[in-house]
């Protein structure tokens, strides 16, 4: 009793909507501030509660399929209460052949009936259940994988210029050509930044292996998945100071226009904060917005300097120039673009797209459930009455009409 008991509460859909509500009423709470879906993600990957909640739903899509399976391709055994509870039933007189008259009859309404015990069992739609399978099968696929993608996923990134070279997972990696799609210019209007970079993109070299990535479908390349995630300005330059010359490589992460990048010099003396500045700032009535040269850009440049890091002077110069400042000296070289490539090893990652695809072609096949259903038709005796059930799984009110005017014409006279 306890088993079956368990069973319709692991198998029902109420579960299934509870379970969504409170997940989405656990969203809703963490979308009152800020990074809503990573703190939502975090409580249901990695907090008991959250993950409770997710194996059981996990499990409840999974009974629910096995019992809709289990449902669609039994052949029960007639019960003439069960018949009576059906949408629709009528009673006819038991004589000789009545059956068979009643078996040529459904044959005439496009069934083919059973014979089982003491009647007949016919259906229609009997595999309607497979679209609904397919999406769930999918939702299943995406939730497992993403367990196990979460917790044995390895990444790893490196900011990488034009002919630069680093290790990431284990792969040697080196950078040909990048093509970063900046705009010529970029105009910010008001707080808010609607900076976009549509096509970024660069050929690179794996293990002697030529491959072109971008910020768009990841690159799979000896197991590990590989996909541009950001880009800003590499920026060699020279700094100059107590008859001492530093010579640096900046990858300047000062995208979007705003950013601030601090550079700390080897000797500990020198801090540099860089920024994009504005070439220009356009008013127009209310509005106001700065227009940023990317194509030539020109840094704003915070020089700190001692022990204490007090800001000695502010400056402002474009790659190839040279400044004099305050007891140092400062060459911008030729500015270039960097990439930031992340590598992703992840053994789970082919079930989640695989389970995204499955879900994807379940809800295109969902449709079908319009006109793809299933109908049961149940003749069973008991004494001298034969009585005939009939149930949709839609339309019910039509089928009761639909069932009645075919019971007309039910035993037509030989």
């Amino acid at each position: 009793m306890t088993r079956s008991v368990l069973y319709r509460i692991v198998s029902s859909w109420w579960l299934t909507a509870f379970i969504g509500t409170v997940l989405s009423a656990v969203y809703a709470f963490f979308s009152l501030g800020e990074d809503a879906f990573e703190q939502w993600r975090s409580f249901i990957f990695h907090s008991i509660p959250g993950i409770s909640l997710y194996l059981l739903l996990t499990a409840n899509l999974l009974v629910i399929s096995i019992r809709i399976i289990h449902s669609a391709l039994s052949y029960p055994v007639p019960d003439p209460a069960a018949v009576k509870r059906m949408d629709a039933h009528v009673s006819v007189d038991a004589g000789a052949g009545t059956l068979d008259r009643i078996s040529r009859w459904m044959v005439s309404k496009k069934f083919k009936p059973l014979s089982v015990k003491d009647g007949l069992y016919a259906v229609r739609g009997r595999l309607s259940f497979i679209p609904g399978l397919i999406l769930r099968s999918g939702i299943v696929m995406i939730m497992v994988s993403a367990v196990f993608s979460i917790h044995l996923r390895k990444t790893g990134e490196a900011r990488l210029r034009e002919g630069g070279h680093a290790d990431v997972l284990g792969m040697e990696i080196s950078v040909e050509h990048i093509r970063s799609g900046l705009p010529d210019e970029f105009l910010q209007v008001g707080e808010r930044n609607m900076f976009r970079i549509n096509s970024l993109s660069a050929q690179i070299l794996v293990s002697g292996s030529r491959k072109s990535v971008s910020n768009g479908f990841p690159v799979r390349v000896n197991g590990r998945y590989l996909r541009l995630i950001h880009t800003g300005f590499f920026q060699p330059f020279t700094f100059g100071a107590q008859g001492r010359r530093l010579q640096e490589d900046a990858y300047l992460d000062i995208l979007p226009p705003g950013r601030t990048h601090i550079v700390s010099l080897p000797d500990g003396e020198f801090l540099l904060t860089f920024r994009l500045k504005p070439a220009k700032t356009i008013k127009k009535g209310l509005l106001s917005g700065k227009l940023y040269n990317l194509r030539k850009p020109v840094y704003t440049i915070v020089v700190q300097k001692g022990k204490s890091k007090n800001v000695s002077e502010i400056i402002s110069a474009s790659p190839g120039e040279t400044v004099e400042g305050k007891g140092y000296t400062l060459s911008l070289g030729k500015q270039g673009t960097f990439v930031t490539l992340e590598a992703v090893e992840d053994p789970a990652l082919f079930w989640l797209y695989a389970g995204t695809i499955v879900t994807i072609v379940g809800i295109l096949l969902m449709p079908l459930r319009f006109f793809w259903y299933r109908r049961e038709m149940v003749a069973t005796r008991e004494d001298d009455a034969i009585h005939i059930g009939y149930r949709e799984e839609f339309y019910r009110k039509w089928g009761i009409q639909k069932f009645y005017r075919w019971s007309e014409d039910i035993l037509p006279p030989e």
